[in-house]
Formats: structure tokens, sequence, C-alpha cells
């Protein structure tokens, strides 16, 4: 296996999305206990904001910013419950909530080590579907925004994984061809099989080997069970 570069995704590959969304929540919980207007309504501003934020992802393709996002849902949200001066009360959790998320975005306990050893030995990349600004937000409260020669964040192409040709386009700007090319991700569909038919090398991050998949596999792949596997390769 020849690899001349590595190329990562970032959602649930290197960063814990559910333990950050976790410790987000319990400080945004504990921070706002003594808001007046919305007292009682913390839990439920939790349970509906992944619901509502689905309902308005068309909103990430605009310019809008991660802070502008999160203070748009918290207004429907609160709008729903009637509450009054909605709007005004929006922008003051708004801000709250993105001191709690900027604070707690949590990578898996490998990942500063792994990209250590293997940045050393080829350039490494990050692949990301997503908006810009938010991406970043994360890569950047992380610490690890540096360490990657280069950083593709889908809605700069307007182009997402799986499509073959944002694939092809971190190659061309890594300077190596698709095969010598390592994609490693946790999502079969997005990261792997999208990975293999633009030509590249793929490892599939699998922490629950357990779990059972309907989706077929790709014919040629490496599969790791812990990000740690990745390093061997580089032995």
């Amino acid at each position: 296996m020849e690899i001349h570069a590595v190329i990562f995704d970032l959602d649930e590959t290197l960063l814990d999305n559910s333990t950050s969304a976790d410790l987000a929540w319990k400080r945004f919980q504990s921070m706002i206990s003594s808001q007046g207007p919305i007292r009682g309504l913390g839990y439920e501003l939790e349970r509906y904001f992944p619901t509502v934020a689905s309902e308005n992802r068309f909103l990430l393709n605009t310019n809008i910013s991660p802070l502008q996002f999160r203070i748009k849902i918290f207004e429907k949200i609160l709008k729903r419950f009637r509450v009054k001066e909605f709007l005004e009360l929006a922008q003051t959790l708004g801000r709250i909530f993105d001191i709690c998320q900027q604070s707690t975005f949590t990578l898996f306990p490998e990942v500063g080590s792994v990209l250590s050893k293997v940045s050393q030995q080829v350039p490494i990349a990050l692949l990301s579907n997503g908006q810009h600004d938010y991406q970043y937000e994360k890569l950047v409260a992380t610490g690890i925004k540096s360490v990657f020669k280069k950083i593709i964040i889908s809605s700069e192409l307007k182009i997402e994984k799986p499509h073959r040709d944002i694939f092809l386009e971190m190659c061309h700007q890594l300077s190596v061809r698709p095969d010598q090319a390592l994609m490693v991700g946790d999502n079969l569909q997005i990261d792997i099989w999208g990975g293999f038919q633009a030509g590249l090398q793929v490892a599939w991050l699998n922490r629950n080997p357990l779990q059972q998949r309907v989706e077929p596999l790709p014919p040629d792949f490496l599969m790791l069970k812990q990000l740690e596997e990745l390093a061997f390769l580089f032995k």
C-alpha cells in the first residue's frame, strides 16, 4: 500500500460530536438557570434545538455565521413557546450557547497523537461536509487546524461528499494521484464509498464493529476499529 497523503473526515472521525454536544448543553443549562423568562424551559430548548436546526439547515448555505444560526434557531423555538420578547432573549441565548459550544468541542482522545505521528510521515488533509465558518470554528477551538496541509469544506466548492469531484479536488491540491491518497472516515456511504469510487484508497473507521451493517462494503478497503491503528501503517 503506497500512501503519499492521508485525508481525514472531521465529524465523528476526529471530533466526538456526542460528547461535545452533551458538555455544551450541560454548561448551557447551568448558565441559563437564573434566566427568569425561560425558567423551566432549559430542557425543552435542548430537546427541540436539534430538530429545529435540522429543519433550517438550508440557512447554512447562506452567509449566516454560526452565532447568527444559533440565534435564529432559538428565535424559532421561543416563538413556539410564546415567550415574550423572544427576539431579544434569543440573542442572549445564542451568545451564551456560542460560548458553551466553542469551549466544549471535544476530540477523540487519540486524535492528537495520531495526527502528529502520521503528519511526520506524509502530508495530511481535512475534507469535511458542512458550512465553512462552522467547521473552521471546530478546528480552531480544538487546536488542530494548523496540522493540516490542506483543508476543504464542502460549502467552499458547492459540492459534498460522496461526489467524486470533491475527492479529486483534494488530491489535486495535494499534488497526488487518487490511488496515492488514503481517505479515512467513519461514514461508510459518504467517506468510504465516495472515496473508493473516486479512486482513492479508503480506511473505514468503525468504532462499533459489532453493530450490524446493511450497506455493502467496497471490495478493497482497510477496516480500523481505533484511529491508533492508522499509525501502524507508517512504522
